[in-house]
């Protein structure tokens, strides 16, 4: 399988979440993409479910050619 292909069907995500010291019931977020090691900081998880959705939608009008 081609590496683009591979890119565009798999994702990898380590998240990671903490509470917030100063407010005990918040929530924070990082989220590592495991392939390209970049972070990503969430104090909002509607923010980071939104982003991950995103990033899983981004190439379903791209449907492979077989």
């Amino acid at each position: 399988m081609p590496s683009t292909q591979l890119a565009q069907e798999y994702h990898s995500y380590l998240i990671r979440f903490r509470r917030a010291p100063e407010r005990p019931f918040t929530w924070h977020a990082s989220l590592q993409d495991v392939r390209t090691g970049e972070w990503r900081h969430f104090t909002d998880l509607s923010v980071l479910f939104e982003f991950v959705t995103q990033e899983l939608s981004a190439n379903d009008s791209e449907t492979p050619e077989e």
